[in-house]
């Protein structure tokens, strides 16, 4: 998943190399109406380079229309959100997480959707362990993969990845 929050102008490469990731199954989460420009304004992505879904290939997502616009490509999709507003791509990006089936793109390991919420802990996957940060006030329990951890704060947790199998 690749969230591109904010801006549109890029450089013709970078968009293409986004482009191409997309069609090889990337999930590219932006706002809503969002074109990539390049700095002389012409229009890049993704509307310059694919057409919008035929009614035969929207999802059938139970999720509205109004929340969120699915335009499959290739073997990704781009989830645009309802408003170019934070919390607009930050639900975009829960669903993406909590249901990448619903939205007809391809699931997520596990630990990817570990405490896919918006609060105050923060989940970074690396290639040994899982790090929780509780940055809340209260004692937060967060369901990993294997078993529920509960995390004090002001804390960063660190999982070793062979305790999750």
């Amino acid at each position: 998943v690749f969230v591109w929050a904010l801006g549109t102008v890029t450089e013709a490469d970078t968009v293409h190399a986004i482009q191409r990731a997309v069609e090889k199954g990337l999930t590219l989460v932006v706002p809503k109406n969002w074109e990539a420009r390049s700095p002389e304004g012409e229009l890049l992505f993704p509307f310059a380079t694919a057409s919008p879904p035929q009614e035969s290939e929207k999802s059938d997502s139970p999720i509205p229309s109004s929340t969120l616009e699915v335009l499959p490509m290739g073997d990704g999709a781009i989830i645009q959100s309802s408003s170019k507003r934070d919390k607009g791509i930050i639900t975009a990006l829960e669903e993406v997480l909590r249901n990448p089936a619903v939205l007809g793109v391809p699931a997520l390991a596990p630990e990817t959707t570990i405490d896919a919420r918006l609060d105050k802990v923060y989940i970074t996957n690396t290639s040994q362990d899982i790090l929780i940060y509780n940055q809340s006030d209260s004692i937060q329990a967060v369901d990993t993969p294997g078993k529920i951890v509960q995390v004090p704060p002001p804390t960063i947790l660190s999982i070793p990845h062979s305790v999750q199998e």
